[in-house]
């Protein structure tokens, strides 16, 4: 992920942070992962600091904020979105694809 040409005014900075467009993913079968099952880790940035944090579909949570008045990229390359473990008992999860649609927002302050 990387943000180039950003204009801020002097001493903003950008804050990068993420919501789910629902409480839980939709697959059409069997039970459901919620949103805030999916976390990512404090990625490595250019000119920004990443933040650990967990989805949710109520608020947005930061995944980074830039440096005062960047100049240049802001970037990464290694942020992990990872999907909670879980013991769902008897009930049989059906393999395949589970979707989740969420919404990034992009802040200057």
């Amino acid at each position: 992920m990387s943000i180039t040409g950003a204009t801020l005014a002097s001493g903003q900075t950008v804050k990068i942070s993420l919501e789910a467009n629902a409480a839980n993913f939709t697959d059409g079968a069997g039970p459901t992962f919620a949103a805030s099952d999916v976390s990512w880790n404090a990625a490595t940035w250019t000119l920004a600091t990443g933040a650990l944090g967990t989805l949710k579909n109520t608020a947005f949570t930061q995944v980074a904020q830039s440096v005062v008045a960047p100049v240049g990229t802001i970037g990464t390359t290694n942020l992990v979105f990872t999907l909670g473990v879980h013991n769902f008992g008897a009930v049989a999860v059906q393999a395949g694809p589970q979707t989740l649609v969420a919404t990034w927002q992009f802040q200057s302050f």
